[in-house]
């Protein structure tokens, strides 16, 4: 079942769930600040990927807005307030996975440990080739394209054979990408 608690500093206005979820609640709004203009349905709100996997969702109070991470939401729900110098941990790895038992107020240093044991430590070193989470080939994809190419066989049958575009297949040819093979 799923169990709904308030936001701290956001009390009465949005709440965060047992499941990782965020919503806003029923509220008078009013420009002036003074009369309740109009009744404002609360609703179930969108978190966004903030690019390194993790969620985010902006919430609003008294005209101010402000983008806080899911993760700290909930573990601050259930857990207490983050206690100074310590960070939020995915126990799993999985940044996505927000409910309670999957996070913990860690410090630094340990949350450091457990990225490096799950694999998801962010080195500063760039991925390239099929490391990379957006390559579309494999190094052996790349040595054939190559092959192929240098056997004579044109670059518009080569894109099509490996589903990607003309322009790639001349980036691999002319060494513009793949380098490091």
């Amino acid at each position: 079942m799923e169990e709904w608690r308030d936001i701290a500093g956001y009390e009465g206005f949005c709440q965060v769930s047992s499941l990782g979820r965020v919503r806003s609640l029923d509220r008078a709004v009013s420009t002036t600040g003074a009369v309740p203009i109009r009744q404002c349905r609360g609703k179930l709100l969108s978190p966004y990927d903030n690019g390194k996997g993790y969620f985010n969702v902006g919430l609003s109070r008294n005209g101010s807005s402000k983008t806080h991470r899911v993760c700290r939401l909930v573990a601050a729900a259930w857990h207490g307030p983050c206690p100074e110098g310590k960070v939020c941990a995915h126990l799993d790895g999985t940044r996505d996975n927000n409910i309670p038992s999957n996070l913990k107020w860690v410090t630094p240093s340990e949350n450091s440990l457990q990225q490096h044991e799950h694999g998801t430590m962010y080195t500063g070193a760039k991925q390239s080739g099929e490391d990379s989470p957006n390559s579309k080939l494999t190094n052996k994809e790349v040595f054939e394209i190559r092959r192929r190419f240098a056997g004579g066989e044109p670059g518009q049958q080569i894109h099509k054979d490996f589903s990607i575009s003309i322009g790639a297949v001349r980036a691999v040819i002319n060494r513009k990408t793949w380098r490091h093979i």
